[in-house]
């Protein structure tokens, strides 16, 4: 019953358009569905039971194909029955697909699109599926090039460095100590035959989460209080939440995809939008670095579930004046620096001139030099 008091909220929250406005251009940001995990743990130590050969880890589940479609059929809900955003069947000049470049991602990205465009949508397609083109940058491991919007980190050096040299700060010196004792008991619990630190708590993290995710039961020897240290140290170590590069590499790798949205959002009040629903599909790094970079996402969040979404709503009152609103799985976001739930397109101006980094210091300049141009 709570799930569904919960639904409802969520319902009534994201409806919450002013009667007096439109909608004039959604972007909607999604983490894929629930996966197969990048790490495995010792033989015996998983309850869970996964499938084994080339390509098989960080694979789209079938319950990350249901969540990614119901998630679709929510979209087509708002953005087709309720606000009339988009047409009832695809039109190419409305919605517009991105995805990161790998598989889980562009499945996501079509099982999404299956739920906004059900069977029986495109009566003159192959029984009734309308097929949606899905636009892909390439980090693909059989590739060299580089995803620029996804993976910011692949293209420039300096977040490389960022994320190399964190781990030997003397503040995250002080969290490795800290969680000494309970990495050391991890080691022997998971029977693991060499040092795992802090820093290298997602080859733990990752595989229980998404057992989780699938109703496996955490592993026998582990109680709920290690599975909250582990996730506590997971959230630490995300966006290198400590030191002086505190959140640092997070507003560098979300800076593209922000500047990308504030053109879609210039094009759109400038009465050349690109589309009227854009739809990205990425990461928990994306969907909360993101939100981390607008200062929305506090230390305290947990990670962002599989199937998590963000929206971006641009809407249009009677006097031609536009405002912006921003929605966390389903829940108005309040941005510090708006003066209430919805932004004026000076204060979402003012928030990106405070949070985005200049990207310039990518352009071959040495880590040295890169570093003096950044405000620490």
């Amino acid at each position: 019953m709570r799930c569904v008091w919960q639904v409802l909220l969520a319902a009534l929250l994201l409806s919450s358009v002013a009667a007096d406005e439109e909608i004039v251009l959604a972007i909607a940001l999604f983490r894929h569905g629930a996966r197969t995990p990048l790490h495995t743990l010792p033989q015996g130590k998983d309850p869970c039971t996964w499938p084994i050969g080339p390509r098989t880890m960080g694979q789209l589940t079938g319950t990350g194909e249901k969540q990614l479609y119901t998630l679709g059929k929510y979209y087509r809900d708002r953005y087709v029955s309720t606000h009339q955003l988009v047409s009832p069947s695809y039109n190419a000049s409305e919605i517009l697909v991105i995805s990161s470049g790998t598989d889980r991602t562009v499945m996501s990205a079509y099982a999404a699109m299956l739920g906004l465009y059900p069977p029986g949508s495109n009566p003159g397609g192959p029984v009734g599926i309308q097929p949606i083109p899905i636009i892909s940058s390439s980090d693909c491991p059989w590739t060299t090039q580089p995803d620029a919007i996804f993976s910011e980190y692949l293209t420039c050096p300096y977040v490389r460095h960022i994320k190399h040299h964190t781990s030997s700060t003397p503040e995250w010196q002080s969290v490795e100590k800290r969680y000494s004792p309970f990495m050391k008991r991890m080691k022997a619990l998971f029977g693991l035959d060499y040092n795992i630190s802090a820093w290298q708590i997602r080859s733990i993290f990752d595989p229980i989460n998404c057992g989780l995710a699938e109703g496996c039961p955490l592993p026998a020897f582990l109680t709920r209080s290690d599975w909250s240290t582990i996730s506590d140290i997971h959230r630490l170590k995300m966006h290198a939440r400590t030191g002086k590069y505190d959140y640092l590499w997070t507003r560098m790798e979300s800076t593209p995809i922000l500047r990308l949205w504030d053109r879609f959002i210039s094009d759109s009040i400038a009465g050349w939008p690109q589309a009227r629903a854009v739809f990205f599909s990425g990461h928990d790094t994306t969907v909360e670095g993101v939100l981390a970079t607008l200062n929305a996402w506090p230390d305290s969040a947990p990670t962002a579930p599989f199937g998590s979404h963000v929206e971006l709503e641009l809407t249009q009152g009677d006097l031609g004046e536009y405002w912006i609103r921003i929605y966390y799985q389903g829940e108005v976001v309040q941005l510090p620096g708006c003066g209430g739930p919805s932004c004026s397109i000076e204060e979402w101006r003012g928030i990106l001139q405070r949070s985005l980094v200049d990207l310039s210091l990518c352009d071959e300049v040495g880590v040295h030099d890169a570093r003096e141009r950044v405000d620490l």
